[in-house]
């Protein structure tokens, strides 16, 4: 068993957010799992893509999920799917920091996260 919290997890610091690091490909051959903090006004830019699955579960704060032009609002406990190579970007919308968890399987991540 291996167990990480937050506070252990590298930390990407982006644009708008804060990118948490948890389960890695070190740890994990098959998912890639993080935390993101999108700050009031920001979002997940840019627009990108994997050539993984992806799933977000939304903990806190709600938000405007794009994926390949389908525009959806969020909030705490919805889990959004995100195909292969589907176009995404999440959008704060609210007055707090949006907050997810997200997973990625395979564990491959788009170049802006390397």
């Amino acid at each position: 068993m291996k167990v990480v919290n937050i506070e252990q997890g590298e930390l990407k610091k982006l644009e708008g957010r804060d990118a948490f690091f948890l389960i890695t490909p070190k740890i994990s051959k098959n998912m890639f799992v993080g935390f993101t903090v999108v700050s009031v006004g920001g979002e997940t830019s840019p627009p990108h893509s994997h050539e993984s699955e992806e799933l977000y579960f939304v903990v806190h704060g709600k938000g405007l999920m794009i994926v390949d032009g389908e525009e959806k609002e969020v909030g705490p406990g919805d889990a959004v799917f995100i195909p292969t190579k589907a176009t995404h970007l999440t959008k704060n919308t609210g007055k707090i920091p949006l907050e997810f968890l997200w997973v990625v399987s395979p564990p491959v991540l788009p170049g802006h996260l390397k």
